[in-house]
């Protein structure tokens, strides 16, 4: 299935097994939502040696496969169908872990901003 809708929807994203992109905003966050693994397809091999980059920048081996190759895209597609939660338990250990208050965000900015205020009075009595 193609999408072509100018946002995707929860409900695509929950029906697809996978994402194919080439870096959007929607390939990084999609298995993070999903613990869906994305495909990254980047045809030239080069590309990240030409331009200086590290792939670990763009490609998150957690929750991204590089591929350079519709083949290689395929290939990938193939194992994934054939076991859809393969890549699930490493997603979902990866959000934990590194993706910044997920889910209570309004928890942390309410502790900041209190935080801040204190500190802005502390620094007043002196």
């Amino acid at each position: 299935m193609v999408d072509r809708n100018p946002r995707m929807s929860k409900e695509i994203m929950e029906e697809a097994f996978v994402i194919i992109g080439h870096g959007s905003s929607v390939v990084q966050t999609f298995p993070l939502v999903t613990f869906k693994p994305a495909i990254l397809f980047i045809p030239d091999k080069e590309f990240f040696v030409r331009n200086d980059l590290d792939s670990k920048f763009v490609a998150n081996q957690k929750t991204h496969i590089l591929t350079h190759s519709v083949q290689e895209v395929l290939e990938v597609c193939d194992s994934i169908k054939r076991n859809p939660k393969s890549y699930q338990a490493d997603i979902k250990n990866y959000r934990a872990e590194h993706i910044y208050n997920l889910g209570n965000s309004g928890e942390f900015i309410a502790s900041f901003i209190k935080k801040l205020i204190l500190k802005v009075q502390k620094n007043r009595e002196y």
